[in-house]
């Protein structure tokens, strides 16, 4: 069992030995992970351990619940495979200019590689540096993409970034209107 915190709290993860050897080398201090799987609310005690939890208060000692999280999966934040966290991907890609193919090239490799995940180009025209969101391109956004434009290019043109998804208000009133 690994117990996991954020600024909201604490929780304990489960993990069945099969989950535990997938998923071991993510749960390291400062890592965000993303974990799947079902809520175990037992009043009192926790499933793994079967220890009684401490009271809150003793007035309310049977209201009381404990909840752990059993893990079927668990990713790293980033991990492109993370499949209970939609997210959007901009593909940076910075062009030096002087080279009259690499439009054609670069168009090329990003038709190979249909998405969602948007992509900006960062143009170099003299010596400034014009940002361009190419609209028309919809990629989907991973390794396999950034290492074949960076081999059309010449050079380590790419850089991914992950958009999270703004957290919804919960209805605390301490959203902004």
């Amino acid at each position: 069992m690994r117990a996991l915190e954020d600024l909201t709290g604490t929780v304990d993860i489960v993990l069945f030995p099969r989950v535990f050897e997938q998923t071991r080398l993510l749960f390291e201090p400062d890592k965000v992970v993303v974990v799947q799987g079902k809520v175990d609310a037992r009043a009192g005690s926790t499933r793994a351990t079967g220890s009684a939890a401490p009271p809150v208060e003793p007035e309310i000692e049977s209201e009381v619940e404990v909840a752990s999280v059993v893990a079927d999966m668990a990713w790293l934040w980033d991990d492109p495979a993370c499949l209970p966290v939609s997210r959007r991907q901009l593909l940076h890609v910075r062009l030096p200019g002087g080279d009259s193919g690499l439009a054609e090239r670069l168009e090329a490799v990003l038709a190979r590689h249909p998405g969602t995940d948007e992509v900006v180009l960062h143009v170099v025209v003299g010596s400034r540096e014009v940002t361009v969101h190419a609209d028309r391109y919809h990629v989907l956004a991973g390794p396999a993409l950034t290492a074949e434009i960076d081999e059309v290019v010449g050079a380590a043109a790419t850089r991914l970034e992950t958009v999270r998804p703004k957290a919804q208000s919960n209805g605390n009133g301490r959203s902004k209107r």
